[in-house]
């Protein structure tokens, strides 16, 4: 029931997602890819909602539905900063560098 913008996108791979954007605001409203799964192909829908605008100026969307049921997302955190730890490999984590 929105009138929206559709964007087909095939990669050189062949991996094949449709985007669909609301008219009114350019937000990414659903996305259809096609997926292989056990040997046939198969589309996997999301769709977004309660687009929110955050202190930063971006906006995001806070339900994403994938099929399973809603998603809600409680917050954000944009430029947050983490401690350079959190990207040593797991196998190194232990030993002195």
């Amino acid at each position: 029931g929105t009138e929206c913008f559709k964007i087909k996108m095939v990669t050189k791979a062949g991996r094949e997602e449709t985007m669909y954007f609301d008219a009114s605001n350019y937000y990414e409203i659903k996305t259809v890819e096609k997926v292989k799964a056990n040997g046939k192909e198969e589309e996997q829908v999301s769709t977004f909602g309660n687009f929110q605008k955050q202190p930063e100026g971006i906006v995001l969307p806070m339900s994403i539905d994938q099929g399973t049921g809603p998603m809600t997302v409680k917050s954000v955190s944009i430029n947050k900063s983490i401690p350079d730890n959190i990207f040593v490999p797991t196998e190194l984590a232990g030993k002195k560098q």
